[in-house]
């Protein structure tokens, strides 16, 4: 951002802040139509101070998806996480680490829908995004391979399946692992 800071922004800025993190408790707390009031005040405030072009407009819209996403409103979550990606694409490169968890978001939407094609797509997407930016033991990226290991077994890609499940267990050969999770996917595609 070059634009001077007034103080009417920094004012906004903060008020996006406590916002943003008091739709996070509200949400956290179980109440959604609270929560969702929050983010879009919080989202309101944070385009008054910063413009729509900054990334962090696109994380509050991401978090918006989830919400939405949760409560199962499928075609208002990939709204949302369309609007996002379409903003973090716009403040990053194509594989930056902030587009992969949109991405992701979108193909549990595809998931929630039964379109398995639609969710190997962005969880492929995710998982490269993820293995170019994260170490190889991180969290997101064993995820993403246990959701597209699964969207795999559902489209009866098993050879697929198979491998990336395998690839996942020598990433995580360890005590400390959540190999258990990636050995119950493999037995429930051998039994496929």
């Amino acid at each position: 951002m070059t634009e001077k800071l007034t103080s009417s922004t920094v004012v906004s800025f903060a008020e996006s802040n406590d916002l943003w993190h008091r739709a996070k408790e509200s949400l956290h707390a179980g109440q959604v139509a609270e929560a969702e009031s929050l983010y879009k005040q919080a989202l309101d405030k944070r385009i008054a101070a910063l413009g729509e072009g900054d990334h962090t407009v696109g994380e509050i819209i991401d978090e918006i998806g989830v919400m939405y996403l949760h409560t199962g409103k499928i075609e208002a979550a990939k709204a949302e996480f369309q609007r996002a990606l379409g903003l973090l694409e716009k403040s990053f490169y194509p594989g930056h680490y902030y587009l992969g968890s949109v991405v992701e978001h979108l193909g549990d939407c595809a998931v929630k829908e039964a379109k398995w094609d639609e969710a190997e797509v962005q969880f492929k997407r995710a998982l490269e995004i993820y293995e170019k930016t994260l170490s190889a033991d991180h969290r997101s990226i064993l995820i993403a391979m246990h959701k597209l290991s699964e969207t795999y077994r559902h489209s009866s890609k098993f050879t697929e399946a198979e491998t990336v499940i395998n690839k996942g267990l020598k990433q995580i050969d360890s005590p400390l692992g959540p190999s258990e999770e990636f050995r119950y996917e493999l037995a429930l595609l051998y039994q496929a």
